[in-house]
């Protein structure tokens, strides 16, 4: 891209006007709160809000894009529309983003400037304090406004393109275009409630109860009367402004039965259990998130793109249990409807393992305990392609053979971890090498 003055007093003008209300609106997203926006698309997983369409053009899940520092896979959002064509990719790293600001932006000037087309301007701005740059070129008939934001381990990539009528009144384009703003974590939980409400499964019923050996409490190594376990994660131990994104959410009863769990898939509600009794038959209804989200499956996102219009998920699952004589668990397999297995983990009580298999992603995990039966290290082969969803980095996505965790804790007053500290390693070619590591919290509630 080269630097060229712009000819016509028509297109001077236009620019004047794009700039007076750039200047004007960035940095923006300060001065308004989540619950002043009415309406606007929001993106749990981007972790943002923008005054455009719910309803959007295009989504690409997993793009890379290579800068000569640092590869990003990025989640691209698109909407078409009458005022302009608008994008916004976001990507998580396993660094602080913010610290290397001056390389990466300087990456990304460099990346802009080889495009074809003529730079129109380029100028640093900020986002609540967070560096970003913004370049504007003209190519052919389209003026395109690109701005890069890096908030701590997170990367925006924002792109604006005006076709030739749409620069004549490009002010709706440019509020819209510098509506975004980052969500509180109010507006988070908040955006998380909705979804779950649109597909979550209703109760199930909890009598008539059939008693076993052991409940749900010590399947999962819980102390104590338990009645909210909520699951976060934090990644990179090296900086404590590492996002934490919520991983899972389980209710208990007071005789320490499931009654309700909620996964997540990058801090989205994906599925959604209800728990209870049918037939003499440990039972669970099952529903899948009918929202066009990323969720990554062990590693793997699938597919590529989403239907914004793809139906629920749903399933009944059965609970299978086998117990030695002094009614210790020994083995439980949770089965589809259709027979498939959904879930089997098979305990060796005398070595202190556990494995666990998922049936629907053809894996196996072995987890070694501690005395108390908490997992101290988790190992699991893999042929493909690693591709962590919160570390789109380099080091994340490459192929291993074994990838092993190792793990120490922090306990409450209970006797109930709640800070597990995890180092991870991978087994490549015969040598041992290093993988970004996280820190799981746990925060319980009893009753």
């Amino acid at each position: 891209m080269t630097s060229l003055p712009l000819t016509g007093q028509k297109l001077r003008k236009t620019i004047a006007i794009i700039f007076a209300v750039l200047s004007v609106a960035v940095p923006r997203a300060a001065a308004q709160t989540d619950d002043q926006v009415n309406a606007e698309f929001r993106s749990i997983a981007g972790r943002f809000g923008v005054e455009l369409p719910q309803t959007y053009s295009n989504y690409d899940a997993g793009v890379s894009l290579d800068l000569p520092s640092q590869r990003f896979v990025v989640n691209i959002y698109r909407w078409n529309i009458t005022s302009g064509q608008f994008s916004i990719s976001y990507a998580t790293s396993a660094t602080d983003l913010e610290n290397r600001a001056s390389q990466l932006l300087a990456e990304f000037r460099e990346r802009l400037r080889k495009q074809d087309g003529k730079l129109v301007k380029e100028r640093l701005i900020d986002l609540d304090g967070h560096p970003g740059l913004e370049v504007v070129s003209e190519v052919k008939d389209f003026l395109i406004i690109n701005q890069i934001l890096l908030v701590k381990h997170r990367l925006y990539y924002l792109t604006l393109s005006l076709n030739s009528s749409q620069r004549a009144s490009a002010n709706d384009a440019l509020k819209s275009f510098n509506s975004f703003h980052l969500l509180s974590p109010d507006a988070i939980e908040a955006e998380q409630k909705k979804v779950l409400s649109s597909f979550i499964p209703q109760a199930m019923a909890q009598e008539p109860f059939v008693k076993r050996p052991t409940t749900d409490w010590q399947d999962e190594g819980l102390v104590g009367k338990v009645r909210e376990l909520i699951v976060e994660r934090q990644d990179d131990l090296a900086s404590a402004a590492s996002d934490k994104y919520r991983v899972s959410q389980v209710e208990f009863n007071e005789r320490g039965d499931r009654l309700s769990a909620v996964e997540y898939r990058s801090g989205v509600p994906a599925i959604a259990f209800a728990y209870g009794y049918a037939k003499g038959k440990r039972v669970a209804s099952l529903a899948g998130t009918p929202n066009p989200v990323v969720v990554v499956w062990e590693g793997k996102v699938e597919p590529t793109k989403w239907n914004q219009t793809r139906k629920v998920i749903t399933d009944t699952l059965k609970f299978e249990y086998r117990y030695n004589n002094a009614g210790q668990l020994l083995e439980r397999w949770i089965l589809q409807k259709d027979g498939q297995e959904y879930e089997r983990s098979v305990r060796d009580l005398a070595k202190k393992k556990i494995e666990v298999s998922y049936g629907r992603y053809s894996r196996k995990y072995t987890y070694l305990l501690d005395d108390k039966g908490n997992p101290i290290e988790k190992s699991f082969e893999s042929a493909e392609t690693e591709l962590d969803s919160h570390l789109f980095d380099a080091r994340a996505v490459t192929t291993f053979s074994t990838i092993r965790e190792s793990y120490v804790y922090e306990f409450d007053s209970q006797g109930n971890w709640i800070k597990q500290i995890a180092s991870r390693t991978a087994k490549k070619n015969g040598k041992i090498i290093s993988l970004p590591s996280h820190t799981t919290y746990r925060r319980i509630t009893y009753f």
